[in-house]
Order: C-alpha cells, then structure tokens, then sequence
C-alpha cells in the first residue's frame, strides 16, 4: 500500500495508507475485506502487507477504499502477484457522475505516478482500464477509455456458434475478433469520439468473412447498445454509423 503525499496532486492519505480497507473478490467468489492497521502503536509496519486467497480461482479484483474516501480498483490480480496500489484520487463512483472530468483526472495521477516512479507504464495501463465500470476478457473490448463495452457472437454455415475473441493488439479506440483460429482475424470495430463534430461517438466496423455475426456496442455510461447484424452467407457491409450514440461527452 502506499499513499500520494509528495506523488499525487490531490492524493489526501498518509504515505502507508494506513487506515484503508482492501476489499478482494476472485471471479467466482464473494468479498473480503482487510484493514491496512501496521505503523500505529499498537500494529507493526509489516501489516501494510495484505495477502489474498485465490483458492481455486486463477484471478481476482482488488478493491481499496482509502481513508479520504476514495475508492480505486485493480483487476486481474494473479496467483502469486506481488502489487504496489497506490492512491488514485478519482473515485469510481465519479465515472457516472462527470467522464470527462474523471478521465482527465487518471490521466494526470497516473501520469504523475510514472513520473515519480512509483509505476512503469504496463503497471499504469492495468490501473487504468480497471477504473472504468467496462471489464475486457477474452471476448470483450472497452474501448475509448474504456467506455464502450463491445462484443460479437458467430454462427457458421454448419450451424456452430460462438462469442468472437478479442485479439490483443488493439488501440484506446480498436480492436479485432477471431472466430476460427487466433491468427485469422474476422472484425475490426472502432468506437470513435465524434463529439466535437456531431455531438455523436461514433461506430465503425469491417469484416472479412461471411458467416452470420451480431455486434453489440454498448455505452457503460447509459447502457444504451447497439446492435449489428450481418446475415449469413452475405457479404459483410462496412458500418459506418456516425449516429450511434447520442451521450457525449
């Protein structure tokens, strides 16, 4: 654990973060919460150590609520992980309140924690797309900063389905799927800030193949989705549809 007094503009914790709650969840489990005590009279400094239990589970979600009140979380946690949290001062709570605001402000903290050494970029990117209410798997993106949750689902002409799977090189706004292999990539969505030209995000897509596919794009901000579908056996359509979501900012 470790506060922001010195790192974080805006940070309001001790160094240690003494006084925060971690709260920890594997991805089939319930929540438990631990105290960060070490550092008073009574507590020594090894208990700003917290460990968790995976159990069975391979991952898990580390929630810290910090004395000031916010609350920032990783996800992704790993067997045998060994992580610094620092203070975020931008509670997630703020996502649905004022995006653009919360945005900016873990860009600047995030920005400030490299700055002092205190993350290395893989370490920043992890903690900021945990921030956002979208969570990416292996069959989800979180695109343009992490706001827009976007999947597709399959089904070929011998009647298999499936849910298409995100490939891992991809930008703040893109991503590809794959359907039959990893190497054969089969959609490339784009959700694009259109704000400052229509009051609109945009959602353009491509495909190359002609099985039946559903896209589904959807703002985490409002839970509005939409949905495209290419039927099968047709030739995919470019989308470009620069009308899809009317939420910005």
């Amino acid at each position: 654990m470790r506060g922001s007094v010195g790192v974080v503009s805006g940070g309001r914790v001790n160094r240690d973060g003494i006084g925060a709650v971690v709260s920890f969840s594997t991805e089939g489990g319930g929540w438990q919460m631990v105290p960060i005590l070490g550092g008073s009279s009574y507590a020594s400094q090894d208990s700003l150590r917290a460990n968790l239990g995976l159990g069975k589970e391979t991952r898990g979600t580390v929630e810290v609520l910090w004395p000031g009140g916010v609350r920032n979380r990783l996800r992704g946690l790993r067997s045998g992980e060994k992580i610094v949290f620092p203070e975020i001062p931008c509670d997630l709570g703020d996502e649905l309140v004022d995006r653009a605001g919360y945005v900016a402000c873990l860009e600047r903290a995030l920005g400030e924690l490299v700055a002092a050494g205190v993350l290395d970029t893989a370490a920043r990117d992890r903690f900021y797309k945990s921030a956002f209410a979208c969570e990416e798997g292996s069959e989800t993106f979180c695109l343009n900063h992490g706001r827009f949750r976007v999947e597709v689902d399959w089904r070929d002409f011998m009647g298999r389905s499936g849910a298409g799977q995100t490939v891992p090189f991809s930008s703040d706004d893109s991503g590809n799927f794959w359907f039959f292999k990893p190497d054969n990539w089969e959609v490339l969505v784009k959700v694009l800030d259109g704000c400052s030209a229509n009051d609109r995000f945009w959602v353009f897509a491509s495909a190359a193949t002609n099985v039946e596919y559903t896209l589904r794009v959807t703002d985490t901000s409002t839970s509005v989705t939409k949905t495209y579908f290419k039927p099968l056996g047709e030739a995919a359509p470019a989308i470009t549809d620069t009308q899809a979501f009317a939420s910005c900012p």
